[in-house]
């Protein structure tokens, strides 16, 4: 079958931006191979499988872009960003994509309370192409490894131990939606518009054409003078008309 996957490839790609390079192929050749024999999905029909049973779409997307995060990861930008948010009254609404499962967005939300920003006045949004994290989002259950950074302090304040796990207060899951969303859904738009944009490590998968149709959905998702706040790794062409701050090592975007 993995001579012929790769057309499959070029319609993931348009559907989602991710790129697959070549060092990686054999093995993710090995993996989507397994997934349509599962089906009993012939080597031939596997594009036309995929584009006709949406089911087996999300199923693929969630095999493909399996991912790991933990609370307080890369916070000197959510430092500097809590700063700044904490010099202005009034609610905030922060968008976190990709969200994966929860834990940046959450991060965040911990990070402002601990401020002193009224969780009244916290709205973040959370999409992740991936079902499965969001999933795992909406549980805001946590094994210990994902909550290795949490001070002992916080870990009392806001989380609950349930066995191995820990569970987020209500106090903290009550600020943050989560969805199962593609970034190139024209649903995206129904999400509102944003003061923040939290998009980190995404555009590392992505080539400059995706990188660039990110940057413009972004862009369109930001107030004015909104941010959008990348990962040290991340590619950002910046060709739309963001103005680039670096801040103690972090770039800040600026929507004019």
């Amino acid at each position: 079958m993995m001579h012929s996957l790769d057309a499959l490839y070029d319609y993931i790609y348009e559907l989602s931006g991710l790129t697959f390079p070549s060092s990686n192929r054999a093995t993710l050749d090995q993996k989507v191979d397994r997934f349509f024999k599962a089906k009993s999905i012939a080597n031939a029909d596997v594009l036309d499988y995929i584009q006709s049973d949406k089911q087996s779409e999300q199923e693929l997307l969630d095999l493909l872009t399996v991912n790991e995060s933990y609370f307080f990861r890369e916070m000197t930008v959510v430092d500097e960003m809590v700063k700044r948010i904490m010099s202005q009254k009034g609610k905030v609404r922060i968008l976190c994509a990709p969200s994966s499962s929860g834990e940046e967005s959450f991060s965040i939300v911990i990070s402002l309370l601990k401020a002193g920003k009224p969780s009244s006045e916290i709205e973040v949004v959370g999409f992740d192409i991936n079902s499965d994290v969001i999933k795992l989002a909406k549980q805001a259950q946590y094994s210990k490894r994902r909550v290795h950074r949490v001070s002992d302090e916080d870990l009392a304040k806001y989380f609950s131990p349930e066995g191995d796990h820990y569970h987020l207060s209500s106090e903290v899951t009550q600020c943050v939606t989560f969805y199962c969303k593609n970034l190139f859904d024209d649903s995206i738009k129904d999400l509102g518009l944003f003061d923040i944009v939290f998009s980190r490590n995404m555009l590392i998968y992505f080539d400059k054409k995706s990188s660039l149709r990110a940057e413009k959905v972004f862009y369109n998702a930001l107030k004015h003078q909104g941010y959008l706040l990348v990962g040290h790794a991340d590619f950002i062409a910046n060709e739309i008309g963001f103005e680039k701050e670096i801040v103690n090592g972090n770039a800040f975007y600026t929507k004019q």
